[in-house]
């Protein structure tokens, strides 16, 4: 058994990681932006459909724009974890958490609202898609192939961000739940970083970071009682 003055004391030196989380986001803004402008500009669809390409975009482009954390890094000390940026400070006591999981998307629900309606749009999105091929079997091949396109330009920037990296670009956001309501995502672009993250882990009893469950989304893992009367979510 390791002698326990050999442990590493994380208040007096704690484990600093760098979420990169932005970059992924302000790329994603670009792309999205910027597919919307050709199509709604150079693709020969009805005009109804370009107005709810735009409407769309401008959705999930302002989400997206506020989800923007800048200078933002996670400190790992003995009993807690907080985040750090220009924007906000969160903190998890270590006895608090109670979920870590590794997903794709760094964007957490800001009320019960965007829970329910996120998921109630995508079964509404596959919906609409679906009588789209029923109804128009000739353009089966064009509406796969957009959905195919969706997806290619939402995992895009995140492939361009670990381009020049060690790191698996697929599921790079670790996220944890406190039992308090409360929750710190951030962006892995670092094998290293991933390393000292599991070591930190493993020193708290909490989870061996390799069998960490994936998930697309972290959003399922908030309940109606995580928000407050108003429907805000509890920080």
């Amino acid at each position: 058994m390791a002698n326990k003055n050999n442990k590493r004391d994380y208040d007096k030196e704690p484990l600093v990681i760098a979420d990169k989380n932005d970059k992924c986001q302000i790329l994603s803004i670009i792309i999205q932006v910027l597919c919307a402008t050709i199509v709604c500009v150079f693709a020969d669809i009805a005009i109804d459909r370009k107005v709810f390409i735009i409407f769309i975009s401008t959705i999930t482009v302002k989400r997206q724009m506020s989800e923007i954390k800048s200078n933002c890094y996670v400190y790992f000390y003995n009993e807690r974890i907080k985040l750090i940026s220009n924007q906000s400070v969160q903190t998890i006591q270590i006895n608090d958490i109670n979920k870590v999981l590794k997903t794709l998307s760094a964007v957490l629900p800001k009320n019960y609202f965007d829970v329910w309606g996120s998921v109630s749009f995508v079964y509404f999105f596959l919906a609409i898609m679906i009588l789209q091929v029923l109804l128009s079997p000739e353009q089966s091949f064009i509406i796969v192939f957009s959905m195919v396109l969706i997806v290619v330009v939402l995992l895009l920037p995140q492939f361009i961000v670990h381009l020049n990296d060690d790191y698996d670009w697929f599921y790079d956001v670790i996220f944890i739940k406190g039992l308090k309501d409360n929750a710190i995502n951030f962006m892995l672009t670092s094998q290293d970083d991933y390393n000292e993250l599991k070591k930190y882990f493993l020193s708290k009893g909490i989870k061996n970071l390799d069998k960490a469950e994936k998930k697309i989304w972290a959003g399922s893992e908030f309940k109606k009682s995580d928000f407050s009367e108003k429907g805000e979510f509890y920080e």
